[in-house]
């Protein structure tokens, strides 16, 4: 049995700010993120994983241009690659998965799960029939569940 993994994920930014977080992916479950500019008395916090995606950061950093530099950025695609196959795996193992999003509104938390899911947008996941690379967690998990399904049905 698995033991509990957190993920953090950074958005975007939406307005100019000084940059609050350097966000630090140390190697495979093993991420960190540091507090800047802050008063708090703790500064580091480790995680499973600790992912960057803020592309816009060079309209909106109004400090630490250099971290926001060295700082890698996660999209979609990349999310995928370090938690879809283990949660496959873990499924095809017989376990129960549960994967909690927690955030406030407009944080992110259904475009990491599901990716865009506007109806009118027509990247949206429920418009393609194959992956996008704005497809979310759950859209190319699937995907990938069912193209696994239809392998073994072709191979009987």
């Amino acid at each position: 049995m698995s033991s509990i993994k957190v993920a953090v994920r950074c958005r975007p930014w939406t307005k100019d700010d000084k940059l609050g977080v350097h966000m630090i992916q140390n190697g495979e479950e093993e991420g960190e993120i540091n507090l800047l500019n802050s008063d708090y008395s703790t500064k580091r916090f480790a995680f499973s994983y600790s992912w960057w995606t803020a592309f816009n950061w060079k309209h909106h950093a109004k400090s630490d241009l250099n971290i926001c530099e060295d700082m890698p950025i996660t999209n979609q695609t990349d999310v995928f690659k370090a938690l879809g196959p283990k949660i496959k795996a873990e499924l095809y193992d017989g376990n129960a998965i549960v994967l909690f999003a927690y955030g406030l509104s407009g944080s992110g938390k259904t475009f990491t799960v599901f990716g865009m899911d506007a109806v009118d947008n027509p990247v949206s996941w429920f418009h393609q029939p194959t992956p996008h690379d704005m497809w979310g967690l759950f859209p190319a998990l699937a995907y990938e569940l069912f193209q696994d399904k239809q392998v073994s049905a072709c191979v009987r």
